[in-house]
């Protein structure tokens, strides 16, 4: 028996996934060159906490760009916000000297965000 709900749901995804610009673009670049790009940001990200935690919100987002959303906070929100609570940013020391390794980019697509 066929189940129209199903159905609707997988159309209504599709609908939105399409709409937000994901999984429709082809692979564009190999993921060997985009782990580089990816390894050369965290290394980045890590050199910003290797010997202490950022002193500001400006200083700490510095690698986001102006359209980043982290949660729902876009990147003034979250400026403000850790500007707001300087104890609950020094409680995070334990990311002192934090490193990330092991990265592995399972694929690289180009997409559009339909709001441009």
């Amino acid at each position: 028996m066929k189940n129209p709900i199903f159905k609707a749901s997988v159309i209504a995804a599709a609908s939105l996934i399409a709409a937000c610009g994901g999984g429709s673009a082809p692979i564009t670049t190999s993921t060997e060159l985009a782990a580089d790009a990816v390894k050369a940001f965290l290394a980045k990200f890590d050199a910003s906490l290797a010997t202490t935690i950022p002193a500001s919100g400006a200083v700490a987002l510095v690698l986001n760009d102006a359209c980043s959303l982290n949660n729902g906070f876009s990147k003034a929100l979250g400026i403000a916000d850790y500007d707001a609570d300087p104890l609950r940013v020094a409680s995070r020391q334990f990311d002192i000297g934090s490193t990330r390794s092991n990265i592995t980019v399972l694929a690289d697509r180009s997409t559009t965000n339909a709001d441009g």
